[in-house]
């Protein structure tokens, strides 16, 4: 890795981290508190859905290390490693949407729904600009630009759910 690229990575680390928090404090919380309140059922169903979580991540390593030792793998590390965190991630999100225990009592459900859609949306841009300028592989090694359509994908499957969950409640008031 050249000593540009670790600087421009670690910049927009900092960069989306510093800006998420100052959006996150002004739109997300209704009440302007610094953390997400959930009720005590809402909390057992968050437990749940990490221990899936971690299910989920365990089962994938398990499955990558047969699958390594078994088969010569032309992915890099990286792009398994960020293939299982997603995973494992969006098993907990899902697990947490469809039981009503992702959203706290003190958020603003769209405006999530629109961070996600503005993430989703830069995350496939990203990784459709690179793919037509052939940087998704090079020397025959998958490029980190290529993750940026990982994370859209994890970011659609996220909606979708959510999308799914609103349809359900809304034929459940009906």
């Amino acid at each position: 890795m050249n000593e540009s690229w670790v600087i421009g990575f670690v910049c927009g680390l900092v960069a989306v981290a510093v800006l998420f928090r100052l959006v996150a404090r002004k739109i997300l919380q209704i009440d302007g508190a610094e953390k997400t309140k959930y009720d005590e059922r809402q909390m057992i169903e968050r437990g749940k859905g990490y221990r899936y979580a971690f299910f989920a991540y365990v089962i994938f390593n398990i499955i990558f290390f047969m699958v390594d030792t078994g088969v010569d793998v032309t992915l890099p590390v990286g792009f398994l490693m960020i293939c299982g965190l997603l995973l494992a991630s969006g098993v907990h999100v899902v697990y947490c949407i469809f039981h009503e225990a992702y959203w706290g009592l003190n958020n603003r459900v769209k405006n999530y729904i629109i961070l996600l859609i503005i993430a989703g949306v830069v995350n496939l841009a990203i990784g459709i600009s690179a793919g037509m300028h052939g940087a998704w592989y090079t020397d025959g090694v998958l490029h980190s630009s290529a993750y940026n359509l990982i994370v859209a994908i994890f970011l659609a499957v996220i909606l979708v759910a959510m999308l799914i969950k609103w349809m359900q409640d809304k034929r459940e008031v009906e």
